[in-house]
């Protein structure tokens, strides 16, 4: 957990966050059968570094990184079964 943050654990997230509520560190949303639905890091409320989402049998859905809120560089994404289905360049 990063310093100056408190931990938040709702019914379908986990976070770190703020004393004014802002996210900042990890963060892991879940589906409604309790698997990750979608895992990767804040930076003081803006989505930064790689972030994954999942499909509900916990399959990795898609694939990619973010760089001060906006998806950078390669994305890739999978069906249910893992096979990757595209690919899209951010620049």
């Amino acid at each position: 957990m990063p310093i100056y943050t408190d931990s938040v654990i709702t019914d379908y997230e986990t976070y770190c966050a703020t004393d004014r509520g802002t996210r900042h560190g990890p963060f892991v949303r879940y589906h409604t059968n309790g698997e990750v639905a979608e895992e990767g890091m804040y930076d003081y409320g803006t989505k930064e570094g790689i972030w994954v989402q999942y499909h509900t049998n916990g399959a990795v859905k898609s694939e990619g990184e973010y760089h001060n809120g906006e998806r950078e560089g390669l994305w890739v994404n999978f069906d249910n079964d893992g096979e990757e289905i595209s690919r899209t360049i951010y620049r």
